[in-house]
């Protein structure tokens, strides 16, 4: 039975712990373009959950075989409705040497739970040479009642300080602890408030040396902005992005889903939607922006999928 977003994100009480198949385009004899130093591709753990939780040792295996160099686990300090996560039964020290096995590097991690001890903090850091920890969804975003979860944006620039607070605060801790921190956005953060936009809001109202972005390219697209602006936008503060698309034929009808945010639907991955890769990692290239992560936050076929998108980017690159 697949899994779906909203399945996890069910249970309110565990929810304290957050803060159609396309073609396969084959390039099998296709020898990818040259590509600067930064032009290395990971993959985001999330969209292999299913087959990860069966069978991690041999899911990391296959990523690597399709050309990957890293993967950025998610579900640090648990995972609302998925108590295996993150690494479904491989101790830390078995999940370091898996990875080590097949070449992966995790420069990158997503923290959904809250994250507390210190030393089990610098455990993960150390022995997976984590360099960012990653807050990927708000929790003021969400409304969280019996009944379920659902998306909520807050109605008040002073509701949204009180969350870039929170952030920065997180953001301190990581930091001198002697960790990275960086937060992750979806559409929602480009909602506007009393005039600005949630993110723009959130990233001025936190500490630059405390609180970086990474930047999810897809999301960007739903929110109807365009990424490569977005990107130059923040600049420096982005040190990461996943690698996304958007099909905008797709037509969204939350009806027709149980997704938690039904315009998941049309993220794609690169190459399967509309945006411009070729400017966009002209751009990561120039900045030296190294973690780029392909994701597709709901697919039947994560395989298949991470390895068009991979096969995309590297026939672009220059």
């Amino acid at each position: 039975m697949a899994i779906n977003r909203r399945q996890f994100l069910t249970s309110a009480s565990a929810f304290a712990l957050l803060a159609g198949t396309p073609v396969l385009w084959s390039c099998a004899s296709r020898k990818p373009a040259a590509c600067s130093g930064a032009g290395q591709y990971g993959v985001q753990l999330y969209m292999f959950r299913e087959s990860f939780a069966k069978a991690p040792q041999e899911t990391l295996a296959q990523i690597a075989a399709m050309g990957f160099n890293s993967v950025e686990p998610f579900g640090l300090g648990g995972f609302p409705g998925i108590p295996e996560a993150p690494f479904f039964g491989l101790s830390l020290e078995q999940m370091a040497a898996a990875l080590k096995a097949v070449n992966l590097k995790t420069p990158t991690a997503h923290v959904s739970g809250e994250l507390n001890d210190p030393h089990y903090t610098d455990a993960l850091a150390g022995k997976l040479n984590i360099d960012y920890f990653i807050e990927p969804l708000a929790r003021e975003l969400l409304s969280v009642t019996d009944t379920g979860v659902t998306i909520s944006i807050p109605q008040s620039q002073d509701e949204i300080m009180r969350m870039a607070e929170r952030i920065n605060l997180r953001g301190k801790k990581f930091h001198d602890a002697g960790h990275g921190f960086a937060y992750h956005n979806h559409h929602m953060e480009f909602a506007t408030v009393e005039g600005n936009t949630i993110l723009d809001l959130i990233m001025e109202n936190t500490d630059p040396d405390y609180v970086k972005l990474e930047l999810d390219l897809g999301w960007v697209a739903v929110a109807d902005a365009d990424p490569l602006a977005v990107l130059k936008q923040y600049g420096k503060r982005v040190i990461g992005c996943h690698m996304k698309d958007r099909d905008y034929s797709i037509k969204v009808n939350s009806q027709d889903t149980d997704e938690l945010m039904p315009e998941a639907l049309q993220v794609k991955a690169p190459g399967q939607g509309d945006l411009d890769f070729a400017s966009i990692v002209a751009y990561l290239d120039k900045q030296n922006i190294q973690n780029r992560y392909v994701e597709v936050d709901v697919t039947a076929a994560p395989f298949e999928d991470a390895k068009f998108g991979l096969a995309h980017l590297q026939q672009i690159c220059s």
